[in-house]
């Protein structure tokens, strides 16, 4: 391989190195940190929002943006159900959101700056969000795991999602009724 071709595969595609990952997902967190930290501004400064509101939602902005970069840029084991990713980056990200939260919280009754709050809770949810993206969602074994649940396990359109409950509900009216937990 040509060294520009190593180059190319180096910057633009995922890899398998955590060397070449850090810093690529603390550029994605950069990125989305940046999303976030203009979107809470604007809420409090423009909208007047409280700053803790403002930095729950606007984190959440931010997470979509990282996904997507950690997708397609950061780790090379994305889930290959696109859905049930983002369902378990969203789920690890409530991670970083409680400490977001929490120091958010504690810097305002110690009366530190917003700014300064924000800036600190960015780097403890960064440590939390690699970890468990790495060790958790992005790895190989999630990957492989994830073939089990092929498109042809899912329902192609909303008929055949209905008729898929249909066959649910039968299964559940066979069952003795001490066993069914939800009667609908």
């Amino acid at each position: 391989m040509s060294t520009v071709a190593k180059m190319k595969v180096l910057l633009f595609q995922p890899v398998d190195r955590i060397f070449v990952q850090v810093p690529r997902a603390l550029v994605a967190s950069i990125l989305s940190a940046l999303l976030d930290c203009l979107y809470m501004v604007f809420l409090v400064e423009i909208c007047r929002w409280q700053p803790v509101a403002a930095a729950i939602l606007s984190y959440l902005i931010g997470g979509i943006l990282q996904y997507i970069l950690c997708s397609v840029w950061v780790f090379p084991n994305a889930p290959g159900n696109k859905a049930v990713g983002f369902l378990s980056f969203t789920l690890l990200s409530l991670g970083g959101l409680a400490i977001t939260w929490a120091v958010m919280a504690v810097g305002g009754k110690w009366l530190l700056p917003y700014g300064l709050s924000k800036f600190l809770a960015l780097g403890l949810a960064f440590v939390w969000n690699f970890s468990s993206r790495k060790f958790l969602l992005f790895t190989k074994k999630a990957a492989a795991d994830d073939v089990s649940l092929t498109k042809s396990d899912t329902p192609k359109d909303y008929a055949e999602w209905i008729s898929t409950m249909k066959d649910v509900s039968a299964v559940r009216k066979t069952m003795p009724a001490h066993d069914v937990v939800w009667q609908g």
